[in-house]
């Protein structure tokens, strides 16, 4: 296998919002977190007035407010960096990912990097637990996409404990956002 794309300025705002939610799906739920902290925060204020209690309840609200415009400022730099690109193609072999950025060459042989993971609309190739390289699959054709899923499927092991890691946080919250429901009307 041996495919060669023409990168520059393919990956949008939506394609780095979608990858940051993917990697953290505590953030699908922030908003439903934000809502039942406020909304006992409220009550609490109402019931006790201000208290120690109300200051418990804001604080997860301030922390996931600034973990959004830590992911807005992620984007914005990256989408920025982006622009300045003026070269960026990549190839993609049976035993390797490797780009050329502005006339800089990097490799990734596929047996070095972390894991791989695939969603309906990309793939993921993760470089380290927490950073990937983005491959939308709008940029491939259907037989491209089946070479290279096979070509990772034979040097790289499939995502699967984040994805668990995952689920668990989610049940986490629903379980924080029960509890606090519970409380209110209790």
């Amino acid at each position: 296998m041996h495919i060669e794309k023409d990168f520059k300025n393919k990956l949008t705002k939506q394609d780095y919002i979608k990858y940051l939610l993917n990697r953290n799906m505590i953030l699908l739920l922030s908003p439903l977190v934000i809502v039942a902290l406020v909304t006992a925060t409220i009550f609490s204020i109402i019931e006790d007035g201000f208290t120690f209690s109300t200051i418990i309840y804001l604080l997860p609200v301030l922390l996931f407010i600034l973990s959004y415009f830590q992911i807005y400022r992620v984007i914005k730099h990256t989408l920025k960096a982006q622009k300045e690109i003026k070269e960026l193609k990549i190839t993609l072999t049976d035993n390797e990912y490797k780009d050329l950025t502005n006339g800089e060459v990097n490799t990734l042989p596929y047996d070095k990097a972390y894991c791989y993971k695939e969603t309906k609309e990309y793939l993921y190739v993760f470089v380290d637990k927490n950073n990937a390289l983005i491959l939308p699959k709008r940029e491939f054709e259907e037989e491209e996409i089946n070479k290279i899923t096979n070509a990772f499927n034979k040097k790289m092991r499939k995502e699967a404990l984040h994805n668990l890691s995952s689920w668990l946080m989610v049940g986490v919250l629903i379980l924080l956002v029960v509890l606090i429901v519970y409380n209110i009307v209790i």
